[in-house]
This record gives structure tokens, sequence and C-alpha cells, in this order.
């Protein structure tokens, strides 16, 4: 037995989409999106400097971030370095607002869903790297991919969560790996690409946009600084071969 919810075109009331990080990387409030990646692009950089933005505007929310891949210690590093370097601001003022745990990831099913939905009530903003290490099913069946999708965007929208999910790219391609379910089930997509001779930047395109965030932006690619500038290093080389002449006098010549 099922019942259907019906209103009236009347009865609705109209409302329009929200997202966090306008400014810098949209992502659309309520919903579940995802950004893909292959390694070694700063996926970790990426959602830390996504998490802090978030919080220097939303001073009382609270943000989790799952970085199963990374220990906490370095996590909390990379934190410091964004805050200083990129964002000019003393990480003092959030740092108690934004969670983190390098946890080992487990499989999320039926059966866990609301254990994991309970220790997490309280946050706003979770973030979720990578999404393979919570996917139990066949990566490549879209029946498997959409079961455990839906948890998240029942998640995401009856409970007002934003949740965004770190993905890895197929070998060889900027596109998301396994299943088409996976990404049809979010409402956005970011590619991440690196930029050639560039160590600070990465380059974003708009992979999927079912809420108009390339209309926020007015473009469907845009690059973002994602590292901090590396300090510049100051070499002392020998110098050969120089033919230095000098006048000697011994005391007492004048």
């Amino acid at each position: 037995m099922f019942n259907i919810q019906i209103s009236s075109l009347k009865e609705i009331e109209e409302e329009q989409t929200e997202y966090i990080c306008e400014d810098w990387l949209p992502v659309p409030k309520k919903t579940v999106s995802m950004i893909v990646a292959n390694g070694g692009v700063g996926k970790s950089w990426i959602i830390i400097q996504l998490a802090l933005r978030h919080l220097i505007k939303n001073p009382d929310e609270k943000v989790f971030a799952w970085l199963s891949e990374d220990p906490k210690g370095l996590s909390k590093f990379r934190a410091n370095l964004i805050c200083s370097k990129i964002l000019g601001l003393e990480r003092e003022k959030i740092e108690e607002k934004l969670f983190i745990s390098d946890s080992p990831t487990f499989p999320i099913n039926l059966n866990n869903i609301q254990k994991l939905k309970e220790q997490l009530k309280d946050f706003n903003l979770i973030l979720l790297d990578p999404l393979i290490g919570f996917y139990g099913g066949d990566e490549n069946s879209n029946a498997d991919a959409r079961i455990f999708m839906q948890h998240f965007t029942k998640w995401a929208s009856e409970e007002n969560k934003t949740i965004l999910f770190i993905h890895h790219a197929a070998k060889g391609s900027g596109k998301s790996r396994g299943a088409s379910a996976l990404v049809d089930a979010v409402r956005l997509v970011y590619q991440i690409e690196k930029i050639d001779k560039s160590d600070t930047k990465r380059k974003f395109t708009i992979a999927k946009d079912n809420y108009g965030v390339k209309n926020i932006l007015d473009c469907t690619e845009f690059e973002r600084v994602v590292f901090p500038k590396k300090p510049i290093k100051i070499v002392f080389e020998p110098v050969e071969n120089m033919n230095i002449s000098m006048d000697l006098k011994e005391v007492g010549d004048e």
C-alpha cells in the first residue's frame, strides 16, 4: 500500500533553488551533487576550501567532511594553509564548525542508512570522499546504483541536507566511472582537470546542471585557485670563471 501526495498548482508554494558557495563553487542546497576527477587533481583541497568558504558566510552551521583517504592531521594542515594563504582568514573563527573523519568507509544500505542519518543529523553540509567507499553494489549496475543513490537523495530532500560526493573519473577520461545511474541521480556534476603550467589552479567544467548553475557563473568552464602558492626558493650557486682583479697593497707601502 502506498500514498501519493497530490497537490493542485494553486496549493503549491513557489520556491527557488538556493545554493552554497554561490560566488566560488555553487552547489544547490537540499540536493545531492558530485565532483568527478582523476587522482592527484586535488579533490580533498577543493572540498576543504568549499567547507571553509561555506562556514565563513554561515558561521552558525556545521559541516562534516568524511575524508577517508587522508589522515585527519593532513586535512587540518591543508585547512590551515587554505585559511592563511588563500582566504586570508584566521582558522580559529570557524574551525569549531568543521568536523572531519578519516574513519574507514563502509557500504551504505537500507539496514544502516538510518544510523548514519542519526549520527550526522546536526550537519547542514555533508561531504563524502570517495563515493565508491560507501557503495556496496556492482559499480557498473544501474539497478544497484539507483537503489544506493535513492538513500541519499531522499535524505537530502527530507532533512534539508546538502550532500556532495567525491567520485573518481574513469581512466583516460574526466568523466564519472561506473554506472550512469550514479550521475543520473545527482543534480549537479563538476569535472575537474589539471591546467598546464599552473601549480595553484584547476579547471572546472559543469558536466550536469539541473538547477542552472551555469546561469550563476555565466559559463560552463572556469578556473579556481585550489592550492596556495609555493614559496620562492632562492638558490645560491657558485660563480665560476669570474676574473676579479684586485689591487693589493702591503702595509707600509705608502
